[in-house]
């Protein structure tokens, strides 16, 4: 009978409120436990402090949380010992340099599986201070990727910057479930009537910047085009005149909504910390049956079969012809989101990932 191995995720987020955690980890559990892996989880933020986290008063209140957030990933060491190795995402704290970290390897003795799906070892603008630098710590990377037993991370870009520090890498793209969750709507009277198309984007505050940076281009678009924009995320964005519906996001809607677009958008510029994105939004609208445009940068033209199930842009005029196109020729539109779903089941499902995951984490 096959051993049960003890794996403890040191994650940041609570359960259900980070798509790195909820795609890269959480829906892989049932999977890693038929497989005889008995997973737990220690969460930095509580619930209430997360909820908190972006307001803007309250702050003696919030550094109060912070610090009892610390004191309680302190009292998480103390119950590690009886596992077989520890996974941590991104990093065990938020903020700091890498203590829990070295504890683990070097005073625990627990082999390190270390997992990032971002260019976190980046810093970025606006960090000149010392404290700022000091709190966020971002050369940490480097050393928890030389300590971990293994690195884990979502594209070629993040493997080439862990290889440098471990020989011991694995990419496993961000995918979803394409048999139960991001599945195309079963008819299409699920979806809005296709008048007006109407082009989506989803994503978070952070990335927000990404989409108004698009808004000349969709604003000429309107010009010479009939279609809807909907916008999803946490926050609206701050369009100067483009009208769009916004749609607050919901784990419990979230699907349901993307089936509802006709064509995803992923606008990104062309830097270093983008180069490290692992092409998440694409696979969202590509998994749903729905062609993506996306710039053409990084991992998104590995995705993105360019003219077959999406668009690759490299300038506005190329994202204006692409938009174009796909609003004139509805039907390619669709022929073009049904490959792009077949591409998702084959090479972005959980099934495939979570056997890749199961070999990463036996092979420890």
């Amino acid at each position: 009978m096959t051993k049960i191995r003890r794996i403890h995720f040191l994650l940041i987020y609570p359960k259900g409120t980070a798509p790195s955690q909820r795609f890269r980890f959480e829906q892989f559990l049932p999977i890693l436990r038929r497989n005889q892996f008995n997973c737990s989880t220690s969460c930095f933020y509580d619930e209430d402090t997360f909820k908190k986290l972006y307001q803007a008063n309250g702050k003696l209140i919030l550094a109060l949380r912070l610090v009892w957030c610390f004191l309680r990933r302190c009292a998480h060491m103390f119950t590690l010992a009886k596992y077989d190795c520890i996974l941590i995402q991104r990093g065990a704290a938020p903020f700091g340099p890498p203590i829990f970290e070295w504890v683990i390897r070097y005073i625990l003795r627990k082999p390190i599986i270390y997992d990032f799906d971002d260019a976190i070892w980046r810093q970025p603008e606006g960090y000149n201070s010392i404290l700022k630098r000091f709190v966020k710590a971002h050369y940490k990377v480097a050393l928890i990727c030389k300590w971990a037993h293994t690195v884990v991370v979502g594209n070629s870009y993040l493997a080439a910057y862990a290889a440098q520090f471990n020989k011991r890498v694995v990419l496993i793209p961000t995918v979803v479930d394409t048999e139960h969750m991001f599945i195309p709507a079963k008819d299409e009277a699920d979806c809005v009537d296709n008048s007006p198309i109407v082009i989506g984007w989803t994503g978070s505050h952070t990335t927000l910047p990404y989409l108004e940076s698009l808004e000349p281009v969709l604003e000429q678009l309107a010009n010479t085009n009939q279609f809807s924009l909907m916008v999803m995320a946490n926050k609206p964005p701050n369009f100067k005149k483009l009208p769009c519906q916004f749609i607050p996001w919901t784990e419990e809607a979230e699907v349901a909504q993307l089936q509802r677009i006709d064509i995803g958008i992923m606008p990104l510029p062309d830097d270093e910390w983008t180069k490290g994105k692992c092409g998440f939004k694409a696979i969202q609208y590509m998994a749903v049956g729905k062609p993506a445009v996306a710039s053409s940068v990084g991992v998104n033209a590995e995705i993105i079969d360019d003219g077959v199930n999406g668009f690759l842009c490299a300038s506005h005029e190329d994202w204006f012809k692409a938009l174009s196109y796909l609003l004139n020729h509805p039907e390619t539109a669709k022929s073009m989101g049904a490959a792009a779903r077949e591409k998702m089941v084959q090479n972005y499902s959980l099934k495939k990932a979570g056997s890749e995951w199961v070999s990463a984490l036996a092979a420890v």
